[in-house]
């Protein structure tokens, strides 16, 4: 049952994070995971795939959404790099969902922002990820729901006692004693 995930912290304080030289202020309890985007059908990334933080919300019940300035800024991506699917509604806004997947970043146990030297995991979204356009409507960090997760076949767990969540695949096999 491979980790994605191990023990990474989230904290009872409002803490910071620098995104391509931006600071970033992420509140407290927020859960912090690293990814990137990429088109549908990649086997991996580049090495030089730009990551950025977002927050697992098991609350937002579509995939992933970003804000369309952070796609570009963060992500060095535009939407017409991948092809539309649909709309649904983002904050009471129409928002294109584009054809693409997200990979997540194993993080080093126990850290938030600091990452193993292995290749990130692909987590492919049934219809996409949305991007919100209106700045005032989208949420403040991209938002990695509980529908990915469900979709992938993986595995959450949060420990609110030590403030540490954990994403994993699903065991290939059961050992019954």
């Amino acid at each position: 049952m491979p980790t994605i995930i191990r023990n990474t912290p989230f904290f009872d304080g409002s803490t910071e994070l620098t995104v391509r030289g931006q600071i970033v202020p992420i509140k407290p309890y927020q859960i912090i995971v690293w990814v990137s985007i990429s088109q549908i059908g990649l086997r991996g990334l580049e090495p030089n795939t730009p990551r950025f933080p977002a927050v697992l919300d098991t609350g937002f019940n579509h995939s992933f959404v970003i804000h369309g300035q952070q796609l570009a800024q963060w992500a060095g991506l535009q939407p017409q790099q991948f092809k539309a699917l649909d709309t649904i509604t983002v904050y009471g806004e129409q928002s294109p969902l584009l054809a693409g997947n997200v990979w997540l970043y194993r993080n080093v146990p126990g850290k938030r922002d600091t990452f193993l030297g292995q290749p990130p995991f692909c987590v492919q979204l049934d219809n996409g990820f949305a991007v919100a356009s209106n700045r005032a409507n989208a949420p403040r960090l991209p938002l990695l729901g509980l529908r990915a997760l469900r979709w992938a076949n993986l595995h959450s767990s949060i420990d609110g006692k030590s403030c540490h969540a954990s994403i994993r695949t699903a065991r290939r096999f059961w050992i019954f004693g």
